[in-house]
């Protein structure tokens, strides 16, 4: 565990359960434990070692961000599960639409590809486990 500014990183999944940081890991790896794929933003500190919470969890599916040209910029690591598209990616914003960098621009990308990943599986009367979707997406 390091400081990466004001995100603390981690480079284990088990080292990030074991910390105290307000229950939001352990709320993510028991909802995981009852079949929910939960996908969190890896921070973006530009750590390459690691990654921030609540993401580092052991049942958590872990989301970088990456440009058109593959150029990945923000925490990253041997525990980051997934990149998505993270760079100037256009969001609502008070004025209207502005574009937007960072792991939280890349994470809805895996939440959506995971609910109709989810969603197919139930038409198809199929039980799809968290990490058979995780695994699905990679």
């Amino acid at each position: 565990m390091t400081s990466g500014g004001n995100e603390v990183i981690f480079t284990s999944n088990s080292e990030c359960d074991d910390y105290s940081d307000g229950g939001v890991v352990n709320a993510s790896n028991i909802a995981a434990s009852q079949g929910l794929l939960v996908s969190a933003a890896a921070g973006n500190a530009g750590n390459t070692s690691g990654i921030g919470s609540p993401a580092c969890g052991s049942n958590v599916t872990s989301v970088g961000a990456v440009s058109l040209t593959d150029e990945v910029n923000f925490n990253r690591g041997p525990i980051l599960d997934l990149l998505a598209p993270g760079i100037d990616i256009n969001s609502t914003h008070t004025d209207g639409y502005a574009e937007w960098d960072g792991t939280s621009m890349a994470t809805p990308h895996v939440a959506g590809a995971a609910a109709i990943l989810f969603q197919i599986a139930s038409l198809e009367s199929v039980t799809v486990t968290p990490s058979q979707g995780e695994a699905a997406l990679k």
